[in-house]
């Protein structure tokens, strides 16, 4: 760990880096509201952008991966609100820029480390040189620019989490779970017709475009189409999108019985219903995926067994896709997600990036034959490599399925198959991590869910790809 003493002035005057940081934040937030009060929003939003990147950056520099993680966190769950209030579309950045800095934690995190297995290393090697074709492929810059991004998320949230020990995780679960309910509550004034935050307000910023209203009061995606053309109007808290939210929520419900023997059963089952009242209301697939997989995998998995699970998902697929086939468009995910292996299975080294994609239409003007799917914006970009990693992470999703992080890990996987939405920081960033502790930590040893004893995995088929050790 980087002790402070690194950050002490050669004089002896004692500045710690905390005291550093906490001088820094508040003069950023001083310059902040004072740019604000005086009607400059765009020289306030620089400074605060600023404060944001430099207070991240020195998380990393102090190694505190908690500390950026909740930053992070509530720079997703805010930035949206916070460009409609202040009619910035820079505020959609926010978490782009704490991104950056976890990334920065991660390489650190990768030097530093003595017991990282070769294996990940040349994992790590071999995709991103096939990052580099597909983007050398792509039909379009900007499209691979963008397409890249969405790949990178996911990845990076991996990666960190791999690289969390069980006390870092354990410490981090409330904030998670803190931020989720605020995000819950608010859902309830939207149901009560009362939306502090206009929803409308940051459809313009987005880079695909603005969103489309339909003649109605709220942006599109606020509204469910039923088979009979009747429109149900769902929430989307604060982070004003329905899609995102209700995944966002089943995350969170996650990380409730991650460890649920730190808190009372009574606290385990409120937090509960908030968390599934939020994702409920939201009316989101991926939501609803994702608690399905939370409820069903660990209890399925230690009752009966992995191949029982397996047998009882399947059907439940089946049945639900039968079901919502014709609602919305739940088709074109299905139909997204199944062109994504066609095509990979017909270029064997992929064919970049463009090739499929809800942003293909709006950045580079050509239609696509498949959308609505994060993995198949992988599998046309990587091929037969994108395909051996999406079977290889379900594997270790259903190999860990006793455990919360395994069924993050095959949530996780499976709402990318199914929704471009999975590759956004403020839906599904809490998700990804807790998936990427079934490769770390979760991989040899971790609380069941329900809690008893540790299960000694099988060291031929769960090997951890990062060990992590205790820090002192």
């Amino acid at each position: 760990m980087v002790s402070s003493q690194r950050y002490r002035s050669s004089g002896g005057a004692g500045l710690s880096a905390g005291t550093i940081l906490l001088s820094v934040t508040s003069l950023g937030l001083v310059g902040f509201f004072i740019w604000l009060a005086a009607g400059d929003k765009d020289v306030a939003w620089v400074i605060f952008m600023g404060l944001v990147a430099i207070t991240s950056f020195a998380f990393v520099l102090m190694d505190k991966p908690i500390h950026l993680a909740v930053l992070l966190f509530t720079a997703s769950l805010l930035q949206r609100a916070l460009g409609a209030i202040f009619e910035n579309p820079n505020a959609l950045l926010l978490d782009d820029l704490v991104l950056v800095s976890v990334a920065l934690w991660v390489v650190s995190q990768f030097l530093r480390r003595r017991n990282i297995s070769s294996r990940t290393v040349v994992f790590i090697l071999v995709f991103f040189l096939i990052m580099a074709v597909a983007f050398v492929q792509a039909t379009n810059t900007s499209i691979a620019i963008y397409q890249l991004r969405q790949i990178l998320v996911p990845v990076i949230l991996v990666l960190f989490g791999m690289c969390l020990t069980k006390e870092q995780v354990q410490k981090l679960t409330p904030f998670v779970i803190f931020l989720g309910v605020i995000g819950a509550l608010y859902a309830a004034f939207e149901l009560l017709g009362v939306y502090p935050v206009d929803p409308a307000g940051y459809s313009g910023f987005q880079s695909t475009g603005p969103t489309l209203s339909y003649g109605r009061d709220l942006p599109g995606f606020y509204y469910y189409y039923l088979p009979d053309g009747e429109a149900l109007i769902r929430t989307g808290g604060l982070l004003l999108n329905p899609p995102s939210f209700g995944m966002y929520c089943g995350a969170a419900f996650m990380w409730v019985w991650l460890d649920p023997g730190r808190r009372s059963m009574a606290a385990n089952l409120s937090l509960s219903a908030i968390l599934l009242f939020g994702a409920i209301s939201s009316f989101s697939r991926g939501g609803f995926v994702i608690l399905a997989l939370a409820i069903l995998q660990p209890f399925l998995t230690r009752k009966s067994g992995q191949l029982a699970f397996i047998l009882v998902a399947a059907v439940i697929g089946f049945v639900a896709l039968q079901e919502f086939s014709d609602d919305g468009q739940s088709g074109r995910h299905v139909d997204g997600a199944f062109y994504g292996f066609q095509y990979a299975l017909t270029h064997p080294i992929g064919g970049g990036f463009g090739r499929v994609g809800n942003a293909v239409a709006s950045l580079t003007g050509e239609s696509t034959d498949a959308g609505e799917s994060l993995a198949a914006i992988f599998l046309a970009a990587a091929g037969w490599f994108g395909i051996l990693v999406i079977a290889y992470l379900i594997y270790r999703g259903v190999r860990a399925g006793r455990t919360m992080n395994g069924a993050a890990l095959t949530a996780a996987v499976l709402v990318a198959l199914l929704s471009e939405t999975a590759g956004g920081l403020d839906a599904t960033g809490t998700l990804w991590i807790l998936a990427g502790t079934a490769l770390g930590y979760g991989s040899r040893a971790q609380l069941p869910v329900g809690g008893a004893d540790i299960d000694e995995p099988d060291s031929r088929s769960s090997t951890p790809i990062i060990t992590t050790t205790r820090r002192r």
